[in-house]
């Protein structure tokens, strides 16, 4: 599985760092970086906090695929950046996942560009959905998983939703926020274990 980690700082070349890489096993994670990256840059860091962060940021290159997975959230990023990898032919299916958070109850809507996106919107997955059109993504590209909560079940409803469909991939790449990546990573490692 590719792992693509994307926030509006994604976009802000004065604050990106050189993004983490690792491989771990047949997994490639990709996390272009943070605001405790960019505030850290130039100055020496603790061996602790170079290690934590290494740990909490994963990244790699995008690679051919078969899904583009999104781990649910409502940043207008992770949409743009899942059709951007959809129109580079990455992959021909994307899973938007996300109900809403389990700690509101209801989907509070995009975290920024309301008046492009104003809504309403149900769902995270259907909020993303329209960013994804949006950006040039056909709905036949989309498929919702919209009950999931949480991210385990971001990761566990996406997987049977693609059983149900009768597609099992074997490489896919997941769009998440920075701080979201190593649980969304671990999550969808342990629901998609052919990937």
């Amino acid at each position: 599985m590719v792992f693509q980690n994307w926030s509006r700082l994604a976009w802000r070349g004065d604050l990106l760092l050189r993004p983490v890489v690792k491989q771990d096993g047949g997994w490639y994670i990709i996390a272009p970086g943070s605001a405790f990256h960019a505030l850290l840059e130039g100055k020496k860091m603790n061996k602790v906090i170079e290690s934590l962060t290494e740990f909490v940021f994963l990244e790699h290159a995008p690679q051919a695929a078969d899904v583009i997975f999104i781990a649910g959230g409502a940043r207008v990023a992770l949409g743009e950046k899942a059709a951007e990898l959809w129109q580079a032919g990455y992959a021909p299916l994307i899973v938007p996942s996300g109900r809403w958070s389990i700690r509101v109850g209801y989907f509070t809507g995009p975290d920024e560009q309301q008046e492009t996106y104003a809504g309403p919107y149900e769902t995270e997955a259907e909020f993303l959905a329209a960013v994804m059109r949006h950006n040039g993504v056909p709905s036949e590209a989309i498929l919702l998983e919209d009950q999931a909560t949480y991210t385990k079940q971001n990761a566990e409803f996406t997987q049977a939703l693609l059983a149900e469909k009768g597609i099992t991939p074997k490489r896919a790449i997941l769009v998440c926020k920075p701080r979201h990546a190593r649980r969304a990573w671990m999550y969808y490692q342990l629901a998609c274990p052919q990937v």
